[in-house]
This record gives C-alpha cells, sequence and structure tokens, in this order.
C-alpha cells in the first residue's frame, strides 16, 4: 500500500516537474557563466552603469541631454531612474567594478526570468494542463529572445515579472495590481500603452458611477505613484532635463538594433507623428476591451504585438515584452474552448 503511494502519478509528475526546476536552473547558471566571457560595452548596460555612477557621485544623469539636439542618441537615459537607483546603491554597497556588476545583476535577471517562467507555469498547471505549463515554462526560458537578453543584461525581466503578476492579481486585489504596474513602469515605462487597459478593467469593476469616477482617479494615481516618487530628485535638480529625456524617444531618429522600415517611414511620419499608425490600432484593441471582447492576456498581447510590429524603433528586447503573452493569452483561450465544449442542456 505504502509503495503505491509513492508510485502514483501526482507523485511522479512532482518529481518530474522538481527535476525540470533544477535542470533548467543549472542550465540557466550554466549560461550566465558563459555569459561572463561576453563583452557588454556599447550596451545599454555599459550606460546604464555609468549613469548610475553619476547618480552615486551626486550628480543629476538626465542633465546630459541638455546639450543635444533631441535627434542623435548619445546614450541618453530615457526611462524612469528606479534600476538606475538600484545598480547605484550596489555600487555604493561595493560593487565598484563593471564586470563584477554585471555578473552579479545577470544572476539577479536569472531568478527574475524564472519567475516568470514559474508565473507561466503556474497559470497552465492551475488549469490541469501540466504537459503545456512545462512546455510554456521551458519556451519562456530558452527562446532567443529570453537569452538574448540574459547575455545582454537588459533590466526588463524585472520589469516583465511585476507586470505579470500585477494581471495575475487583477481585479482579486486590485489596488497592489495597480501599484506592482506601476513598480513595473518605474523600472521600465514600456507597459504605458497597458495603462488604458487598467482603467478599463477598473471601470468594469462593479459600482455606482460616483464610485466609478473614484476608482479611476484612485486608479491613475496609484499608477503614477512610484515613478513620481523615484524621479522627483531628478526633476527637482533638472526638471528641463527630466523632462527631455523622457520624451527623447519620441524625437530621436528611427534606428534601432532592428532596422527595418515601419509604415511611419512609407508615409514619412516623423517624431511624435511616427507614433500614430500604432497609436490608432491600439485604440480598436481598448474599445473591444472596454466592451468585454477580449480577454485580460488576449489584450494585452494584442498591445504588445502593435508595439512590435508599429513601432517605429524596434530593438530586440522588445520581444521578451511579447514573448510571455503568447502561452498566456493561450491559455485563457482553453477556458473558451472548454465553456464551448460542454454539453447544452436539454
Amino acid at each position: 500500500m505504502r509503495s503505491s503511494k509513492i508510485y502514483s502519478p501526482p507523485r511522479i509528475k512532482s518529481l518530474a516537474l522538481l527535476f525540470v526546476i533544477i535542470m533548467s536552473l543549472a542550465t540557466l547558471v550554466q549560461l550566465n557563466l558563459y555569459f561572463c566571457r561576453y563583452n557588454t560595452k556599447g550596451d545599454d548596460i555599459y550606460y546604464i552603469w555609468k549613469d548610475s555612477q553619476t547618480i552615486a557621485s551626486g550628480k543629476n544623469p538626465y542633465e546630459r541631454i541638455l546639450s543635444g539636439n533631441m535627434v542623435d542618441n548619445r546614450k541618453y537615459i530615457t526611462y524612469f531612474p528606479l534600476f538606475y537607483c538600484l545598480v547605484a546603491l550596489s555600487q555604493v554597497l561595493g560593487l565598484k567594478e563593471l564586470s563584477y556588476g554585471i555578473f552579479f545583476w545577470r544572476s539577479i535577471f536569472v531568478i527574475f526570468d524564472f519567475g516568470i517562467a514559474a508565473l507561466i507555469f503556474d497559470v497552465f498547471y492551475k488549469k490541469k494542463r501540466t504537459i503545456l505549463a512545462l512546455f510554456f515554462a521551458l519556451f519562456w526560458l530558452f527562446n532567443r529572445w529570453t537569452l538574448n537578453a540574459l547575455l545582454k543584461v537588459y533590466p526588463d525581466f524585472m520589469a516583465i515579472f511585476f507586470l505579470v503578476v500585477s494581471l495575475k492579481v487583477f481585479p482579486d486585489r486590485r489596488l497592489l495590481s495597480l501599484l506592482l504596474l506601476s513598480l513595473s513602469l518605474a523600472i521600465k515605462q514600456i507597459g504605458i500603452f497597458l495603462v488604458p487597459l487598467y482603467l478599463i478593467w477598473t471601470w468594469q469593476q462593479p459600482a455606482s458611477h460616483k464610485k466609478k469616477i473614484m476608482q479611476l482617479g484612485k486608479a491613475l494615481i496609484l499608477v503614477v505613484s512610484i515613478p513620481l516618487f523615484i524621479s522627483l530628485p531628478f526633476i527637482l535638480t533638472s526638471p528641463l532635463g527630466f523632462i527631455k529625456s523622457i520624451l527623447f524617444s519620441l524625437t530621436r531618429n528611427l534606428k534601432g538594433s532592428f532596422y527595418s522600415w515601419s509604415i511611419a517611414e512609407f508615409l514619412g511620419l516623423t517624431a511624435v507623428g511616427s507614433r500614430l499608425p500604432m497609436l490608432a490600432l491600439m485604440i480598436p484593441v481598448y474599445l473591444a476591451a472596454f466592451r468585454k471582447q477580449l480577454t485580460k492576456f488576449t489584450s494585452v498581447f494584442l498591445i504588445f504585438v502593435l508595439f512590435v510590429d508599429f513601432s517605429p524603433l524596434l530593438f530586440d528586447q522588445y520581444f521578451c515584452w511579447l514573448t510571455p503573452f503568447i502561452p498566456l493569452s493561450i491559455a485563457e483561450s482553453l477556458d473558451y474552448f472548454s465553456v464551448s465544449k460542454k454539453p447544452k442542456p436539454d
């Protein structure tokens, strides 16, 4: 009787899952050691490190853009400063050498990378789709965009992790969800295009019209709270430098790490105008979400598809924002097909 329990199917599944987790972690650690031979000079993390040194010395790195022309990219700091402040803190605490800092932060990103895989696994596992859970966790961990982001030490893993957690806990813990979105934006504000979706979902919560308006206002305050709080010292010391740095992504030349023509370039659009086709196509997604014609993860997936396919600038890390929502949107579709296959009552 005891042996049958030991070798029961649930036990075997747990052991198989544990084996996959251990092997995945071991592989990622090995990749981290391999990546240490990659020269990051010239990549974003190199300039993040330099700007963080500026913060650690008590200066404002957002001021650098004041000597620029808002067109040519001189590796200005264009994101909110939370991650830069974390890197500066690590430098103050003793990580003075770039090579040690690279290894430390890549190791941190491996943890967040695996955390994203665990979140994807959890969604499918709760639906009793163990095979798909394992498949999509491995799909996230070892696809080329994830590995490339680990190689180049992009901080996107942290922002994506908090974003996925935020989406998972909405609407059950809406305030926490909004704060997690705010935290994600404070690290890297690519998720800014999801803010209208969060406001739509907040409006759809059952409440009176007056209370809905109050909830929207509260939601907006929560979303901007962390980026604003962490940015205040930089805004106060150089308001123009901070504003121009954040807006630089809208005015810079249209060449990213992947140079391919966008519809904006075919239309001759530049600067802010080059973002109009992307934003125009996002409006139907917002409307469909408002009419409850799209599920949560599917709405997010479509927004990031539009971001990758229609943004006038295309960088390799953008694909990391799209990739986890492929399995997450599939998970939602499993619910739809499960319901549609249920026999109708006589």
